[in-house]
């Protein structure tokens, strides 16, 4: 029986309308999350003779919120949803060889995120045997990060908002894909101004730029908030981690040099020769560095931080998702 988180689960779904429950489609295998509802409580501060503490009668039900985060190490196939809702839009697209395999090319995009909206649903399991499902509705991705380093797989971690989280939904029916390979440190490529770059991490972050706290007294009623939409510039942002070869990397920093900054991460072959793949790329990317220093006798290390900015024709990102999916 279920007993504990071996049992657990997550099911994802485009929903047609932001904030309506839709039956989860999609389930991923995942590493962790957090995702907690906030229910706030609003008390009195008047003054009433000889009462000390709150009375039982002078508090009401608040604002509902819904946040946390969701980790999952990616794999070749069954990642086009959370991907595009991470990052993006995105159609697929026939590759070449068009014998099979797809590509999800994501960009970001204006309004990326307005009336685009998932249900989540993670079945967590108690100590009495039964997958209590938890459901989450309108769900949006404020802040996406894919990282490695070596040794490791590769991470999709996701900052998540939701309308509101509800119990009461039949716990969807799991079912995983038929197939996958994971993407690690070991397919992995870098360059930095088409140049091979040899590093010991990598980490790729966006930041949204949405508005989640968009609480009003409306004719319906009901402690819930709007739809989160952006109201701020997105960031786009990340680092990577190499040894320190050369006044190169230095120098970038110092002289406030910008270039282009890519990553792929390749798994199996899909079809003659072709791999699948999930591939970074940042067009303009201002890179600030640090000094290197000495901590001891081993090799010195940089972190080198990057930016990555709009150019005024093209995204300041790229993510291209080579996979056999025949839908996100």
């Amino acid at each position: 029986m279920s007993r504990s988180g071996l049992w657990s689960q997550i099911g994802m779904v485009a929903e047609t309308t932001v904030g309506t429950y839709a039956v989860p489609t999609r389930f991923l295998e995942f590493v962790s999350e957090s995702v907690q509802l906030t229910v706030e409580r609003v008390e009195s501060k008047a003054i009433r003779s000889s009462t000390r503490t709150l009375r039982a009668d002078r508090w009401v039900t608040g604002k509902r919120s819904v946040s946390g985060q969701v980790a999952f190490e990616v794999a070749d196939r069954g990642f086009g949803l959370p991907l595009a809702y991470a990052f993006g839009g995105g159609t697929w697209s026939m590759a070449t060889p068009a014998g099979g395999t797809l590509t999800r090319d994501i960009t970001i995009v204006q309004t990326l995120n307005f009336g685009r909206a998932l249900t989540l649903q993670i079945g967590r399991p108690d100590t009495a045997g039964t997958v209590n499902p938890f459901s989450y509705l309108g769900v949006k991705v404020t802040d996406a990060s894919l990282s490695s380093d070596v040794d490791g797989l590769l991470t999709l971690s996701t900052t998540l908002t939701s309308i509101d989280e509800q119990t009461g939904v039949a716990l969807a029916a799991v079912s995983y894909p038929a197939t996958q390979g994971l993407l690690s440190w070991v397919g992995g490529t870098f360059s930095l101004s088409g140049a091979s770059l040899d590093v010991k991490s990598f980490t790729f972050n966006v930041s949204h730029g949405l508005d989640t706290n968009r609480y009003l007294q409306r004719s319906s009623g009901g402690t819930l908030r709007k739809e989160a939409i952006e109201a701020s510039m997105a960031e786009v942002s990340g680092s990577f981690t190499v040894e320190f070869e050369s006044l190169a990397q230095y120098n970038r920093y110092v002289n406030g040099t910008t270039g282009t900054l890519a990553g792929t991460w390749q798994g199996g072959t899909t079809e003659a020769g072709t791999l699948y793949q999930l591939a970074v790329g940042i067009p303009v990317a201002r890179y600030d560095g640090q000094t290197p220093n000495v901590g001891g006798p081993d090799i010195l290390e940089m972190q080198v931080p990057f930016v990555g900015l709009a150019s005024g024709t093209l995204s300041p990102y790229n993510l291209v998702y080579r996979t056999t999916d025949t839908v996100a």
